[in-house]
């Protein structure tokens, strides 16, 4: 005689469903005891392989029996869960993303939202979990919309989720997630291609809106690349730069240690923010002096006292000294590769994105 009651039939049935619709995307992360409030993770694989990657996703699961949620009210207002505040709190504050998927059955699908969207959707980004319920709630009733399906946009969507190590080196108490040293490491000569990308990370990071791309030719001499083969490789980009970018002059940092119980320089710093003309050089070759700008239509881009220019050159510091040199409006020198080396090591999106491509001259360990 079975002893299965039909709650854990109706459990049993949505689980394996979930299971059946994750297949072949994943690789399934089980805890042995029901104690930590969530039923199952997922360790996603590589679009197109059968490797893992480092992304995983846990999944807290509720079930609505047909006849307690009908079609009609799934379409109306969604689908609706009641969890323990508690645990609400525990996958809101997780390291790694938690959802809240309930299975309908009146419609035969899933819905899942992002606890953290789900909870400042509700009471917002500064909440207060003394103030969620009333004095001694102990669970609440959350709602998840009938847009947040379970299909395939969701699950390829979920790759975009991310976790980092906080164990490491921190910088002004921000984790970075690794143990370079941020300022005192210069990278290797990047190729051109990885070099833009690179570059157009770093404005995306700091919401940079492109205006318009100009041919470089237009503010470099004419006789200064007379083959075009440097020219080819250098963009000029014209926009404003919502966020603050900031970078350090590598060459005023001190590297070595003097007086163990005194502080080493960290450098001049320098700053861009607003209406800025952008010039990319990924392969300068020996476009280095300033008798290689014609600075009249470069002043004309920038069109006001206030905008400035920004350089990224695909080189060490010390062969762009002509580009530090008097007017130009310059935010600041260059950035070389050893101030495009300080941006990424302070940006632990950038070196998630770039830290296993790029590779540094005689790495230096924080910690070291």
């Amino acid at each position: 005689m079975s002893t299965t009651i039909p709650e854990e039939e109706f459990e049993d049935g949505y689980v394996l469903e979930f299971r059946r619709r994750l297949h072949g995307r994943c690789l399934w992360l089980e805890y042995h005891r029901d104690r930590g409030a969530i039923d199952l993770g997922i360790r996603l694989k590589r679009p197109g392989t059968y490797e893992v990657s480092q992304t995983r996703v846990w999944f807290q699961l509720k079930g609505l029996h047909d006849a307690t949620h009908d079609a009609t009210k799934f379409n109306d207002k969604g689908a609706y869960a009641d969890v323990e505040i508690a645990h609400l709190r525990e996958w809101y504050e997780a390291p790694e993303v938690v959802y809240l998927a309930v299975w309908v059955e009146s419609v035969g699908e899933f819905v899942a939202l992002d606890v953290r969207d789900l909870v400042e959707s509700r009471w917002g980004v500064d909440v207060r979990w003394d103030e969620v319920g009333q004095p001694g709630q102990k669970s609440i009733r959350v709602w998840i919309p009938p847009s947040c399906l379970i299909d395939d946009p969701f699950l390829d969507g979920l790759d975009r989720h991310a976790s980092m190590r906080i164990d490491t080196t921190t910088w002004r108490g921000q984790y970075l997630g690794h143990r370079l040293d941020p300022l005192r490491n210069e990278l290797e000569v990047v190729e051109p291609s990885m070099f833009n990308n690179v570059v157009d990370a770093i404005l995306q990071a700091h919401e940079f809106v492109l205006d318009g791309e100009l041919e470089p030719a237009q503010v470099l001499a004419a006789d200064s690349d007379p083959d075009g083969v440097h020219l080819a490789h250098t963009r000029l980009l014209q926009g404003r730069l919502f966020g603050t970018l900031r970078w350090p002059f590598s060459l005023s940092i001190e590297y070595g240690y003097g007086n163990p119980e005194e502080p080493r320089e960290e450098g001049q710093w320098f700053t861009a923010q607003g209406k800025v003309a952008v010039l990319v050089m990924a392969k300068p070759g020996d476009l280095r002096t300033r008798g290689d700008l014609d600075e009249t239509p470069l002043d004309q881009l920038l069109g006001n006292s206030t905008g400035q220019t920004v350089v990224f050159i695909n080189d060490i510091e010390r062969h762009a000294g002509p580009w530090r040199t008097r007017g130009l409006r310059m935010a600041g020198p260059p950035l070389g590769l050893g101030a495009l080396s300080a941006v990424v090591l302070l940006t632990p999106v950038l070196y998630r994105a770039f830290g296993g491509k790029l590779q540094w001259q005689r790495p230096v360990n924080r910690y070291s």
